[in-house]
């Protein structure tokens, strides 16, 4: 929606965060603004954080930051009321574009 760092194609401007999350729900909207800012390598140094079991400390939740371009800001995230669900769902959401992404090359 608003483009990322390996895709500066057709993207929509921030100020329209309000009209997306108003046609796809602010969770939705809040996952894709997140996708679209988020510095890859902090996802990646949170995935190899749990593997080794160094997970946050209870009511404290992963966060990520932005792309150095971006400001390199913090992207807390949220809990929903289930701990880590707003990561475990972006984790979701970044496997299954990856994998759109391989069967997609795969195919041509």
């Amino acid at each position: 929606i608003y483009g990322t760092e390996g895709f500066q194609g057709y993207a929509l401007p921030l100020s329209h965060r309000g009209e997306i999350a108003g046609l796809i729900g602010a969770k939705a909207e809040r996952l894709a603004w997140i996708f679209c800012m988020v510095d890859r390598a902090t996802v990646d140094a949170t995935v190899f954080a749990a593997a080794e079991g160094d997970w946050p400390a209870d009511g404290v939740e992963f966060a990520f930051r932005a792309r150095p371009e971006l400001g390199a800001f913090p992207l807390p995230l949220r809990s929903g009321g289930t701990r880590h669900s707003e990561w475990l769902d972006f984790l979701t959401l970044s496997l299954a574009d990856w994998l759109e992404q391989v069967e997609g090359a795969s195919s041509k």
